[in-house]
This record gives structure tokens, C-alpha cells and sequence, in this order.
């Protein structure tokens, strides 16, 4: 599970100021190993953390120089799924439900959950379609989502075509930050996220 973004490094002492994707700081605990990708077998071990406006300012044992920091800028920080708490019935991390298949009511199939945007009121998913032309941002409400199904990778939306309508994005472009037909794809084979998220 991603829990963080490096966006570069701070002094030379071979510190990382890090994008958190959720706002649990436990996942940037003393001791703490995290991984610079998702197939890295060789971990980065946390030694200091430090807050700052949002961000983490992060210290590996492994990492001792800023040359090296620089080499991880743009490295995506992961946390091994076995380690993460059960989370109550309806509530879900971030990393479960990029890639979800999104249906409407009868079975037509929306998009793909491309992101999860973690706001005061409800979580957004943002979903676009199989051929990058269309995007939502639907609200993680009780209203909106009739069921979220791990075991078949969907989710399935209550009658709500007044607010897909409201919420949609036609583009005749994918924008920076949105998803190809085959990005969406590639993210129901295991791209993920952070953070938790709860029907509300």
C-alpha cells in the first residue's frame, strides 16, 4: 500500500520530505520499514520523523547523503498490507478500491476508480471511463453506493443518474493526473493508494 510520495530532499544529511497519501503518522514510526516501490525488496528503515505543514520530513538508516536522497525524489513509499489493522464493516483503505470496476444500476459498467480524494464531508472516488473520454467524482456516500464488492472487484451505485450528471467530466483529452483505457487497466492489476476510506 502506498502511504507516501518522496518530492525531494531536505539538507544534506541525507533527509526526505514526504507527500503523505492518508493521515495516519503511525505509518512513519520509528522503526518503521518502507519500501521505494512496489517490487523493491530492500526496505528503508525510519529513523527520525518530523512534521511540516502537511508534510513528513523523513530520515532512513540507509540513507546517508542527500546524493542519495536525490536518487529517490518521485519514489512512491509502500507499506506491506499485512501490517495494516482491520478496519470496521463499510471501510476500506485507499489501496482496496483504485481499480474497483464501478457499475450503475442493471449492470452498465461506469469506469474504474482511478483515485480516492480524502475530503471533511465524504471521501470522492474519481472514476473514468474504459476509454479515457469521461471522468466522475463521486461521493463515498450511503445514497450513492449501494455495495462495494472486494471478492468481485466493484462497486455498484444506486439509481443516481441526476448526479452522475452533475459530477461528470467529458474530456476529449485524458488530463495530467487521469487515466488512459490502458492505465485504467493497469490499475486493476494492483496500482493502489493510501489512506482509508468509509461509506458515510
Amino acid at each position: 500500500m502506498v502511504v507516501g510520495r518522496i518530492v525531494r530532499p531536505h539538507g544534506v544529511r541525507g533527509d526526505v520530505l514526504v507527500a503523505p497519501t492518508g493521515d495516519d503518522p503511525d505509518r512513519f514510526t520509528r522503526g518503521r520499514k518502507l519500501y521505494p516501490g512496489p517490487d523493491e525488496p530492500a526496505s528503508l528503515t525510519v529513523r527520525s520523523r518530523h512534521e511540516a505543514q502537511g508534510f513528513y520530513r523523513l530520515h532512513f538508516d540507509e540513507v546517508a547523503d542527500r546524493d542519495h536522497a536525490e536518487e529517490l525524489v518521485g519514489r512512491d513509499l509502500y507499506l506491506e498490507t499485512a501490517l495494516l489493522p482491520d478496519l470496521p464493516v463499510g471501510t476500506y483503505y485507499h489501496y482496496q478500491l483504485v481499480g474497483l470496476t464501478v457499475r450503475k444500476q442493471g449492470g452498465a459498467v461506469l469506469g474504474t476508480v482511478v483515485r480516492v480524494h480524502e475530503l471533511p464531508g465524504s471521501d470522492l472516488y474519481e472514476v473514468v471511463s474504459e476509454d479515457g473520454e469521461r471522468e466522475w467524482m463521486i461521493p463515498a456516500r450511503d445514497e450513492v453506493l449501494a455495495a462495494v464488492d472486494l471478492d468481485r472487484s466493484e462497486i455498484l451505485l444506486r439509481e443516481c443518474d441526476d448526479l452522475l450528471a452533475a459530477v461528470e467530466n467529458r474530456k476529449t483529452s485524458p488530463r495530467e493526473g487521469g487515466m488512459t483505457r490502458k492505465q485504467a487497466a493497469r490499475a486493476r492489476h494492483g496500482e493502489s493508494g493510501g489512506g482509508e476510506s468509509a461509506e458515510s
